[in-house]
């Protein structure tokens, strides 16, 4: 079922431009990313395997430890991070992807947008942290801007504007998708939530390019939603 929602974050695409070293995307459509993007979440989902208990919890151990270290540095501090809520997949035939990721979400009353707000661990086979992107999310006043940071490094950036007009906060994309997103927001999945997640993975990680981006598994390990196949359905 997860499969299935995430399809829709194609409805809304970003494109993404990169001046200083730091990618910034705004909203726009582009049904040959979309479906490349579709293609990546689907192969994510294809290739997950669930981690057990123990697992997770060497995972979070190995964090912990080079956060104690100072080789772990974030824009927020750990005391903001909610380690009750982390969630971790593995993957058995990675290809481009890496061994493991694991997602850490903020605590609520850090007061940033929940649930994509977090920071994700990219680990080798070997268990070694290769990746880690913080990602912040804040509302503002008719959008959503969303900060991707790489061990406290500012990489990306991207805002998610509300449509005018409309009182309900739906992010309405044109034609057959303004029919899934009113399809979704009656089951509880908001349109904000599925342009945000989409515009995460496009900051840092092209749709057309290798996958395996920590900030896009994060937003995968974020999402714990399911949708009626029927809202797919013209």
């Amino acid at each position: 079922m997860k499969k299935w929602w995430l399809l829709v974050l194609s409805s809304v695409l970003c494109v993404i431009t990169v001046a200083d070293g730091v990618g910034t995307a705004h909203s726009s459509h582009a049904s040959s990313e979309a479906e490349q993007f579709v293609k990546m979440i689907a192969g994510y989902h294809d290739l997950a395997l669930e981690l057990s208990d123990d697992e997770l919890l060497e995972l979070q151990h190995i964090i912990l430890q080079k956060w104690d270290q100072g080789a772990i540095e974030t824009v927020e501090p750990r005391t903001k991070f909610d380690f009750s809520g982390v969630r971790g997949v593995a993957f058995d035939s990675p290809g481009s992807l890496y061994a493991y990721y694991v997602f850490i979400p903020f605590l609520e009353s850090a007061g940033h947008y929940m649930p994509l707000s977090g920071i994700t661990f990219a680990f080798t086979s070997g268990k070694t942290i290769a990746q880690a992107h913080e990602v912040i999310m804040d509302e503002e006043e008719n959008a959503l801007d969303i900060k991707v940071y790489s061990n406290g490094v500012l990489v990306g950036t991207a805002s998610v504007d509300g449509i005018s007009g409309q009182d309900d906060g739906m992010i309405r994309p044109f034609g057959y998708w303004e029919d899934v997103a009113d399809c979704l927001h009656r089951l509880g999945a908001d349109g904000p939530l599925v342009a945000s997640a989409l515009a995460t993975c496009s900051i840092v990680c092209s749709v057309t390019g290798p996958a395996g981006c920590a900030a896009c598994l994060g937003i995968y390990l974020a999402i714990d939603a399911g949708v009626i196949v029927g809202c797919l359905i013209p």
